[in-house]
């Protein structure tokens, strides 16, 4: 997966603990917009490296942050999923920033 991905993907994780605190609604849109473009080329870098297991994730992801067809889940539920996905992206790119790190 390329650089400006990873670097995406924490940028996203930022916009999703944003999302914890109370926000206009267009904020929330945009962020659903953005995660489902990420995630979808996440899943893309992935199917293309052969590594099946994260190209599911990523798409399922992907649609699941969707908002064209929204998935009505309370403001809790939200939270929990916005943190478990922010923490993830974190670790994604500490784990590619540190084997970068290692290669140099």
């Amino acid at each position: 997966m390329t650089q400006l991905l990873y670097k995406l993907g924490l940028g996203l994780a930022i916009a999703l603990i944003v999302c914890l605190f109370p926000m206009p609604y267009g904020y929330y849109i945009l962020v659903r917009f953005a995660a489902m473009i990420i995630f979808g080329c996440m899943a893309y870098c992935y199917y293309k490296e052969g590594k099946m297991p994260l190209c599911i994730s990523a798409g399922s992801l992907a649609l699941l942050f969707q908002p064209l067809v929204k998935i009505t889940l309370d403001r809790e539920t939200w939270n929990f999923v916005d943190v478990a996905v922010a923490l993830a992206l974190i670790l994604q790119w500490y784990r590619y920033h540190k084997q970068s790190k290692r290669q140099s």
